[in-house]
């Protein structure tokens, strides 16, 4: 028995002993805790509240990351000290006047409407717009209404509907729809689909790793692109 205690003091803290048989056998360490090291990735989506391709995004590879440690968050949902850097603009293949007075939405003037909302919601909560926008997405199936937009709105803490709404139906949300058209016309290159997601990395501009198929290699792009030490999801 002095053989294997002594012998335990000599190895280094992964190690331990196993008193059952007195044999000594190695122990995993814990892993560090993770922290960010370095500037978060910053990324945008493109979108609009009722193109069915967004929503499989936004309720799936989107909403994993926003709600995946070291990801969305560094080690609970909430601290906001993940790799990325959300963003989102919800405009997508809606056409504006050249007065900026008309928008034209690709799924009709619900979706208009939406986007509105969803801009209200992004430029009011920019850190917690994910969960609403997703809480959204996963109505969009059965149509959008305001009482379910009330209803998503009510299940974040942060949020205060009545300040929302009054963005949403206000003068506020017309010039928030001006503001995300002419963002989405900046894009260098042009989106020429929906989700369209773009990181700011040097020298890409407004450029996807998105195709046609969808952007399900978002988290994969994201942790390649973040230059500090990765957080463990990223493995």
């Amino acid at each position: 028995m002095l053989a294997a205690v002594l012998a335990a003091a000599a190895l280094p803290l992964a190690s331990a002993v196993s008193w059952r048989d007195g044999a000594v056998r190695p122990v995993k360490a814990a892993p560090a805790a993770w922290s960010l090291d370095a500037a978060q990735v910053n990324t945008t989506l493109y979108s609009e509240s009722l193109c069915p391709d967004c929503v499989h995004f936004e309720t799936g590879v989107w909403n994993k990351a926003w709600l995946t440690p070291g990801i969305g968050y560094g080690t609970k949902v909430g601290d906001g000290k993940g790799i990325i850097s959300f963003n989102q603009v919800s405009f997508g293949n809606a056409r504006i006047t050249p007065d900026n007075k008309t928008i034209t939405c690709q799924h009709g003037p619900t979706e208009c409407l939406f986007n509105t909302l969803e801009a209200c919601a992004i430029k009011m909560y920019p850190a917690a717009f994910v969960p609403f926008v997703v809480c959204l997405s996963n109505q969009a199936g059965s149509g959008l209404t305001k009482a379910k937009a009330q209803k998503c709105a009510t299940q974040q803490p942060k949020f205060d509907w009545n300040a929302l709404n009054t963005c949403w139906t206000g003068a506020e949300g017309v010039k928030l729809d001006q503001i995300s058209a002419a963002v989405t016309a900046e894009l260098n290159p042009p989106h020429t689909f929906v989700p369209w997601v773009t990181l700011d990395l040097p020298g890409q501009g407004g450029a996807t790793f998105c195709d046609e198929t969808g952007c399900d290699a978002f988290i994969s792009v994201v942790c390649k692109a973040y230059t500090g030490t990765k957080p463990p999801a990223c493995n």
